[in-house]
């Protein structure tokens, strides 16, 4: 095999196990808490539960300690009200809104409208996600345009996006809300965002390259999971996948990860969860905190 087909070989196991840890933790957090507008939580963040294989052994799963200092009140285009590229390194964009859902261009308008008009795109054609109607619950990833800001740091836009998520539907519950945000967060540690860091690792030296995630919002099914929730639920699905190489970092993607939750509230709540479920893993993990904590 050539080295593309290593790595692609590399990248599909490291999220195999990273979707088998996040099962792990979701089952045994399926006996904790009651959240806001949920009652007792039967499963909680069955996120990425979808079809990892069950033959995998626990003693395959790799340890996964904690760091909460990719959560960050800044948007993705940096602090609050920010209308530039101002980027101090190279980037990888994560865009989990709904934009190619719902959009054939990108908009000036909007909530993204700032990002796609800092990064001249407004106007352009969107790389669409299609729902994949076999996949309930799936992440979809596909590749957007890239450039290079005044400064001489490139960006690549990805586009990150869970179909159910933002459609309407009866019945949706806290469950398949944490469902659809685990997928997204699963998401992440796949092969397009992986090659995104290389291509640019490639033309900049290794190490040159963050990636920069906005959490996932469903406003479709704010009433059932506020956004707080969501962010948070988001959170402690990274707390689990996320390995601590001395920076927020998914192996397979070998690239500090700033996770954008756009103001401070947001942020709060993310790294509260985080601090939660460390405290409950240490505290009554059992064999479950020796693995992940």
């Amino acid at each position: 095999m050539d080295k593309n087909q290593w790595i692609a070989l590399g990248v599909g196991l490291g999220l195999g196990l990273l979707l088998l840890a996040v099962m792990i933790y979701c089952i045994w957090r399926s006996r904790g808490k009651v959240l806001p507008g949920e009652g007792t939580v039967e499963h909680r963040i069955k996120a990425a539960l979808g079809s990892v294989s069950s033959t995998v052994r626990v003693e395959d799963v790799a340890e996964f300690p904690v760091t909460r200092d990719c959560f960050s009140a800044d948007g993705l285009l940096g602090p609050a009200g920010s209308t530039e590229l101002n980027w101090d390194t190279h980037v990888v964009i994560v865009d989990t809104s709904p934009t190619p859902l719902t959009h054939d261009i990108y908009p000036g308008d909007g909530p993204q409208g700032s990002l796609y008009k800092a990064l001249g795109i407004v106007g352009a054609p969107v790389s669409k996600v299609e729902r994949k109607l076999s996949r309930r619950c799936c992440a979809e990833v596909v590749r957007g345009p890239q450039g290079c800001t005044a400064a001489g740091k490139s960006w690549i836009l990805v586009h990150l996006v869970c179909p159910d998520l933002h459609e309407p539907s009866e019945g949706v519950t806290g469950d398949d809300m944490g469902e659809m945000l685990g997928q997204s967060a699963a998401a992440l540690a796949g092969s397009l965002i992986a090659t995104c860091v290389d291509d640019i690792e490639k033309q900049h030296g290794k190490g040159a390259c963050a990636i920069l995630v906005q959490p996932p919002f469903s406003q479709q099914h704010a009433g059932v999971l506020p956004r707080e929730g969501q962010v948070a639920r988001f959170a402690e699905c990274l707390r689990v996948m996320l390995r601590s190489t001395g920076r927020c970092a998914f192996k397979s993607l070998n690239a500090p990860i700033k996770v954008c939750c756009e103001n401070k509230e947001l942020q709060k709540a993310a790294v509260k969860a985080v601090k939660e479920a460390e405290k409950e893993l240490g505290e009554g993990g059992g064999w479950l905190s020796r693995l992940f904590c």
